[in-house]
């Protein structure tokens, strides 16, 4: 497993939604010089889930852990992700598919996103 936990049961990073966006295939693309075409192929046979998690009214301590957690992870290392109502014992490990998006919202209050895919 992971050495970095994003969330689990007893931590109050808990997203307002959360659901998985299907499954992905990774793929490799390139460009080929000869005919100036890009190439894209699978590189793995089995299927990744992908998960959404959003926040509506964020607050300051749930916007801190996870810019923690794209800090810590420089969005390229795997961490442990417990799904809502999992235990932590069925942790996934995943990474960031890109940065977290974080919108103030209030003086005190920031809507965010962030979208996680399965790291095998």
């Amino acid at each position: 497993m992971a050495a970095y936990t994003l969330r689990n049961e007893a931590s109050f990073l808990r997203p307002e939604y959360e659901h998985g966006r299907g499954r992905v295939r990774r793929s490799v693309r390139g460009l080929d010089p000869k005919r100036g075409a890009y190439l894209r192929r699978e590189i793995e046979e089995a299927d990744r889930e992908r998960f959404t998690l959003r926040w509506s009214e964020a607050d300051v301590g749930q916007r801190e852990l996870l810019l923690n957690a794209w800090n810590t992870t420089r969005g390229v290392d795997a961490m442990n992700y417990t799904p809502l109502g999992d235990i932590d014992a069925n942790a996934l490990e995943v990474w960031f598919t890109g940065p977290p998006t974080i919108t103030r919202t209030g003086v005190r209050s920031w809507a965010m996103a962030a979208e996680f895919e399965e790291d095998r």
